[in-house]
């Protein structure tokens, strides 16, 4: 599980997080079946890998509501990009086509294409306007 998790987050604050929580799912899996162990009067072995399971879900609740809190008190979400995001942020007009971007992005490698077109996607930080028409949200 832990070998086969995410490692190209879309900001550093996700990453950092993720990797903090892989190390508490061995915790949570102590925790869970310890429990299990009191509440059935049975004597502590092993951790089950239903246990371990609860554990990853566990993991991903933390994960989810860690990253909503980190944005909500996040002062400006533009702080939380990558130096490369914010470059590509910054090099881009106010308001441009898709194509115009890809433009400015492969012109001096800054960013992928396909990473672009994700990045094209955070509402906080771009509007569609029309199919392939966006438009930068001031901060």
């Amino acid at each position: 599980w832990q070998n086969s998790q995410k490692n190209d987050f879309d900001f550093e604050y996700q990453r950092g997080i993720s990797v903090k929580l892989q190390q508490y799912v061995l915790r949570f899996s102590i925790l869970i079946e310890v429990m299990y162990s009191i509440c059935n009067n049975e004597k502590l072995t092993t951790i089950s890998l239903k246990t371990l399971k609860l554990a990853i879900k566990l993991r991903d609740y933390f994960f989810e509501n860690a990253v909503r809190v980190f944005e909500i008190i996040d002062n400006t979400y533009y702080d939380s990009l990558t130096e490369i995001q914010k470059n590509v942020f910054d090099k881009l007009p106010q308001q441009f086509k898709t194509g115009e971007g890809i433009e400015i992005i492969s012109k001096e490698d800054l960013m992928k294409i396909r990473s672009f077109k994700n990045f094209l996607k955070d509402e906080k930080l771009f509007k569609k306007i029309a199919h392939g028409i966006y438009e930068k949200q001031v901060f």
